[in-house]
């Protein structure tokens, strides 16, 4: 009678795992090891790779930080990174490392999930798509490329709504509410299913408001008209060109294979910082232009009269500083005055101000 339990509820599990309502039950809110949990296509690193220059021995900054960011009087930066259940913080300066630390047992040679900073990678691919004349601009009908959407409304949305997170689509976000879009979408197993749902609330490039369905439009343009898949695509234009270290994945929708790409691409911290780089060098890298200098300008500064705070697809923030940030404090932080780049992952985001801990530390006048 035990086994016959067990087996049954081991049944159960299995059954469960396989569907939106078990996944969610069985996993719950996102991960940084939440690739183990999807398939997905592999991103390969080319035949030579770009290291930041390492620098021995421990920095005596960052023994004591300021009570200005630090309120709880903890004892050193280590302390607060652990106060926020941090799991790596990278910072680099001049490309050199001058800080790098993991935590729960993550290294650097391990992948995390970087949730919703994947999606200035999409922003930056269909800034190069343009460029490559695979898509005029982005004054671009959605509905050009996924015409499927040709239902009332979605003709009006422009790829520049959809940057701009002003595309008027219902849909709503979260994970505390069950069955919320954000879940289905982030959970669900049928891209195509879950679109046939999608309806539109108001009109196209009235209002902000943060939707992750945005860019998974954005990126269908982006394989429907370079005629590849995302990952291959997102390989052979920027991960190849900036060197990077290390193999990465993308997770997809298990029945489509189409990447989830308003998360979930997999790659190593110090991987992650060279999107910051490739910032700070305005789109070039090593003496070619990888992204357009004018796509990367509308990227890390205002672009829409009365939006200051988001700009295809990277958030904006005060003395020129912007960053990639996803949800639980992932960040890709930059600071163009300092030439300095934060990198931090995380399980949450709630006992520190991340933005005003990476104002002091990317603001450090010596390290």
């Amino acid at each position: 009678m035990k086994t016959f339990r067990l087996l049954s509820f081991l049944g159960l599990l299995l059954t469960l795992s396989s569907c939106f309502v078990g996944r969610m039950l069985i996993w719950n809110k996102p991960k940084p090891d939440d690739f183990k949990h999807f398939p997905a296509r592999e991103i390969k690193m080319g035949s030579s790779a770009f290291h930041f220059v390492e620098r021995s021995g421990a920095n005596p900054v960052f023994r004591e930080i300021p009570m200005a960011v630090n309120p709880k009087h903890l004892a050193s930066l280590e302390d607060i990174l652990r106060s926020d259940k941090t799991t790596a913080m990278l910072i680099i300066r001049n490309d050199t490392i001058v800080y790098e630390q993991y935590f729960d047992g993550w290294d650097k040679t391990m992948r995390m999930n970087s949730l919703s900073i994947s999606k200035s990678f999409v922003s930056l691919l269909l800034g190069i798509a343009i460029r490559e004349g695979y898509i005029k601009n982005e004054a671009e009908p959605i509905t050009k490329f996924v015409p499927e959407l040709k239902r009332a409304g979605f003709d009006k949305i422009c790829l520049s709504d959809l940057l701009n997170m002003r595309s008027g689509i219902k849909f709503n976000s979260g994970w505390l509410i069950p069955f919320t879009n954000e879940a289905t979408y982030y959970y669900g197993r049928n891209l195509s299913v879950l679109m046939k749902h999608l309806r539109v609330k108001e009109p196209a490039g009235v209002h902000f408001e943060y939707k992750s369905v945005n860019t998974q439009l954005l990126s269908l343009a982006i394989a429907r008209a370079t005629h590849r898949s995302l990952s291959a695509y997102l390989q052979e234009k920027l991960w190849i060109p900036l060197g990077m270290e290390s193999d990465a994945s993308w997770s997809v929708f298990d029945r489509d294979s189409i990447e989830r790409s308003f998360c979930c691409i997999n790659a190593t911290v110090r991987d992650f910082a060279k999107l910051g780089k490739l910032c700070l060098q305005q789109g070039q890298w090593e003496g070619r232009t990888v992204v357009p200098a004018e796509w990367m300008a509308k990227c890390t500064h205002q672009s829409l009269d009365g939006q200051t705070n988001y700009s295809y697809h990277f958030w904006l923030y005060r003395d020129d500083t912007y960053a990639a940030n996803g949800y639980m404090g992932q960040y890709v932080f930059v600071n163009p005055k300092t030439n300095t780049i934060v990198v931090r992952m995380g399980k949450q985001e709630r006992n520190v101000n991340w933005e005003r801990m990476f104002y002091y530390l990317t603001g450090v006048e010596k390290y």
